[in-house]
């Protein structure tokens, strides 16, 4: 999901549009609509379910690179199905260096893996 002041559904749909450009992630990406609010038209796109195993790296990745399009400040909610919801929130990651690019990728790699990294239990969101 996507939290904050940018949050809107424009922004799950480019970021599907993102996911969908990586072949591993073609056809493991749902979208979750809610029902329209009284008097309004259509449901409304509020989650992206995506089934990673064994695609979690390529996930991260599209991840990365998608948050370094992004003009604002994004808050994603990354919820595995095993383990506790991670807060993503994504300041300036245009300006990341090589090296905090590869963290970020690797830290986000554990997070949606259906094996997650024993060493994050307890790690602040990122």
């Amino acid at each position: 999901t996507l939290d904050g002041g940018e949050a809107s559904p424009d922004e799950l749909r480019s970021l599907r549009e993102w996911l969908l450009g990586e072949d591993e992630l073609r056809g493991r990406v749902e979208t979750r609509e809610t029902p329209p609010a009284v008097g309004r038209l259509g449901p409304v796109l509020d989650a992206l379910r995506i089934g990673v195993d064994p695609a979690a790296a390529v996930l991260s990745a599209a991840l990365v690179a998608w948050l370094r399009t992004r003009v604002g400040n994004v808050q994603l909610t990354l919820t595995p199905e095993r383990g506790h919801p991670v807060q993503v929130e994504a300041k300036n990651v245009r300006g990341l260096d090589a090296d905090a690019l590869a963290e970020l990728t690797e830290r986000l790699t554990h997070l949606t893996s259906d094996t997650p990294d024993p060493d994050d239990a307890g790690k602040p969101d990122i």
